[in-house]
Formats: C-alpha cells, sequence, structure tokens
C-alpha cells in the first residue's frame, strides 16, 4: 500500500525542526520602573513598540488605549518640555505624571503632542499609549525638546463700566498684551450685578482682540445683552477670561474684577 505523502508549507517547518516563531520582544521600558529615561533637551528617541503590553495607571487616555511604553526626564532647571510623537507611524495618546505615576500624580494629557512645565528635581514619567484607533504599538518616534512660551493674553479690566438705561445692556472695557507667540486673541466676559434682594441680572458676551504679537496694550470693549433682567447703575462682577492661540495650542488666563457700572 502506497503512503500518502502530505507536504508541510515552509513557514511550519521550522517548528518541526525545533525553531520558535518571529514574536516582538516586551520592550524593557514597558512598565514606570524601567521608564527609558530622556537624558537631555533636545532628544529623539525611535523605537519598536509592537511588542509593548498595557496597563492603565491613569489619565486621558485609559479608556481607548493600547500597548504603552513609558519615558522619564529630570530637569535641573525649570523648563517647559514639549514631548511630540508625530512623527510615529501609529496613532498615540500622551499622559504625563508629576512622579511614579498614579491618579495623585497626572499632571495632563494629549494626542501626539503635551507640552507640560517642569519643576526642577522633580522626575516627570511619560506614558506614551497606542490609541484612537491603535491598539498595538508600531514604530514610534518621540521628540522631547523646550517648548515655546505659551501664546498668553495678559488683561485688565476698568475699574467703571457704562449701562444702557434704554436696552439694559452693559459696556466693560479694559486693555491685552500679546505673547510673542499669539496669533489669535479672544476676551470674553461673564457679567453679573444684584439688582434687589434676591435677584441676579447675568449675561456674556466676547470678541476677537486684535492685539500685535509681543506689542504693547490694546483697548478692548464688550458690550453684554442681559440674559435675564437690565443692568444697572452700581457695583457689578466681571469675570473675564481672555484665550491666546497659535498654530498648535491655545492658552487660558482668568480675572475676576468688581467695576462700578455708571451711564
Amino acid at each position: 500500500m502506497r503512503r500518502l505523502s502530505i507536504v508541510i508549507p515552509l513557514v511550519l517547518t521550522g517548528l518541526a525542526a525545533g525553531t520558535a516563531p518571529a514574536y516582538a520582544a516586551t520592550p524593557t521600558n514597558d512598565e514606570p520602573a524601567t521608564a527609558a529615561v530622556i537624558p537631555a533637551l533636545p532628544s529623539t528617541i525611535v523605537q519598536d513598540t509592537t511588542g509593548a503590553t498595557y496597563v492603565p495607571y491613569g489619565g486621558c487616555t485609559s479608556g481607548d488605549a493600547g500597548a504603552n511604553v513609558w519615558f522619564s526626564f529630570t530637569a535641573t532647571d525649570e523648563v517647559r518640555v514639549e514631548i511630540d510623537t508625530s512623527s510615529s507611524d501609529y496613532n498615540t495618546g500622551l499622559n504625563v505624571f508629576a512622579g511614579m505615576p498614579s491618579d495623585g500624580t497626572w499632571l495632563t494629557c494629549s494626542e501626539r503632542s503635551v507640552r507640560f512645565v517642569a519643576e526642577p528635581g522633580t522626575t516627570y514619567f511619560v506614558e506614551v499609549a497606542a490609541c484612537c484607533g491603535s491598539g498595538a504599538g508600531g514604530q514610534l518616534v518621540l521628540q522631547a525638546q523646550a517648548a515655546a512660551p505659551p501664546p498668553t493674553v495678559d488683561v485688565t479690566v476698568d475699574s467703571v463700566g457704562q449701562f444702557n438705561a434704554r436696552t439694559g445692556n452693559a459696556t466693560v472695557t479694559g486693555t491685552a498684551t500679546c505673547a510673542s507667540s499669539v496669533v489669535t486673541a479672544v476676551v470674553e466676559v461673564f457679567l453679573a450685578q444684584q439688582v434687589g434682594r434676591v435677584s441676579t441680572v447675568t449675561g456674556q458676551n466676547g470678541i476677537f482682540v486684535g492685539c500685535e504679537p509681543g506689542g504693547p496694550p490694546v483697548p478692548w470693549s464688550v458690550t453684554i445683552a442681559p440674559g435675564n433682567g437690565e443692568y444697572r447703575g452700581g457695583a457689578a462682577t466681571a469675570s473675564v477670561q481672555a484665550v491666546g492661540c497659535n498654530n498648535t495650542e491655545c492658552s487660558a488666563t482668568n480675572t475676576e474684577t468688581k467695576i462700578t457700572l455708571r451711564r
């Protein structure tokens, strides 16, 4: 009787010969305790993360994250740090922790790029996790560098505003100064005034401010229509938020000031 001859595909012959199939090794920085050190700014680290596992430590990417690896950075002087992974070949979510990662040490997060102020002597841990449709890792390209100053807008609020007895509207004024990195600036005003013993009139409005980046202060004026009732003469509280943006980030400052409304 003839024996049936079976040909085993080449991909399996290695098993018969005792050779294990190739799998990506687990990265040494798979856990915070063995985080890879970012030695200085600037630094670029390229790493294959396909063998990374995932253990959540909190932050804002834990609900939609996969394979993660860890990095640490300790500054000798105060510095604003930017971590960028946009050149990687998979989607990444970044979490930053001030100290060993936990819910209590979580600092900030973002996708692909994150910025934070590093205090001297504190070790910061950076989690890079596959996210946003990428469950597995890939070719990670991490760039760490000193970040440009944030696009801040500083505002002053004049102590006296105006109200219109006919319309019930109020106008709040002040000045705005834009940092050199500001491209767009917005001033938003929330105005509250107690009228009588129990009624509080509120309203809000905002405007774009045409301040020159790094230039002198410029005046701003916002007219607020009340959402209820009418503004009258007397004391009011103006809560002012100034937002500055550039091509990569926005920064907000908040000011609360007691003002007097007059005709």
